[in-house]
């Protein structure tokens, strides 16, 4: 009986450490993997500068990059914000399902959100450049 029991609590324990590896790395971690380009805001940037030649439209982009990394860290910060308050939540052992439900739906809601405003920058951006200067921006992946 104990031997079942302890399969049970292992069972649980297994389930809670791959919830929250997908909940810390799956969600936030898809939004901050900069345009799927690989390069950081910095490095964007400098490519900026140096493929956009005019200085207005260079400008105007630079603004919408700025206002990308700051939507991106503003989610980033809420969401770790509401994993902390989820985990604070499971640790205390008797909240409820519908506590933990309300929990993950606000968490689902600000991801959403995150991602439509992050995809609504994405073609901002995109909307400002030719097609050689996103591809020169953003080249696609190597073939493996």
């Amino acid at each position: 009986m104990s031997r079942q029991l302890n399969i049970r609590r292992q069972r649980g324990q297994v389930l809670i450490i791959l919830f929250l590896g997908t909940l810390l790395f799956g969600g936030s971690a898809a939004g901050l993997g900069w345009l799927y380009g690989g390069n950081n805001y910095e490095q964007l940037r400098k490519q900026l500068k140096t493929h956009i030649a005019e200085p207005e439209r260079r400008k105007s982009l630079g603004r919408i990059l700025a206002r990308l990394q700051a939507a991106a860290e503003g989610h980033s910060e809420s969401h770790e914000r509401q994993v902390r308050q989820l985990l604070g939540l499971l640790e205390r052992h008797d909240a409820s399902r519908a506590e933990v439900d309300a929990r993950l739906a606000e968490m689902d809601g600000l991801n959403v959100f995150a991602r439509q405003t992050l995809l609504d920058l994405r073609y901002e951006l995109r909307a400002g450049v030719s097609a050689a200067e996103w591809t020169a921006l953003f080249p696609p992946p190597e073939p493996k």
